[in-house]
């Protein structure tokens, strides 16, 4: 049986109810404001110095390692450009058996006092 004193609803100032302090910024806000500050670094494919954000630095790291062979980082380049690859779906009964969703019919059968329209 549950818990009654989980299913209560949360109150303001309820200390079940953990938040992030008013003003605190989120660490996708962090991350973004990081990958777009810019360094100087030597691009491996051109061979020149030249300033690039953290971002870009993360790419062509990436892109290096995938082309050293490194399949994680095939798959992840590929699923950024291309999307995920779909996964089937199989539906079944414990069984094994094929599974066959119930024919609903009647569901709407009007009340002998309904008013027709």
């Amino acid at each position: 049986m549950a818990n009654p004193e989980n299913l209560k609803p949360f109150t303001k100032g309820d200390p079940r109810r953990i938040n992030k302090p008013k003003g605190a910024i989120s660490m996708t806000t962090i991350l973004k404001q990081l990958t777009r500050k810019r360094m100087i670094v030597k691009d491996f494919i051109e061979g020149k110095s030249r300033r690039m954000t953290v971002g870009e630095i993360v790419m062509l790291s990436l892109l290096s390692k995938a082309m050293k062979g490194d399949v994680g980082a095939i798959r992840e380049i590929n699923e950024r450009m291309d999307g995920k690859v779909p996964q089937p779906v199989e539906m079944g009964n414990l069984d094994g058996s094929n599974f066959e969703p119930p024919v609903l019919q009647n569901v709407f059968v009007a009340s002998p006092d309904a008013v027709p329209t």
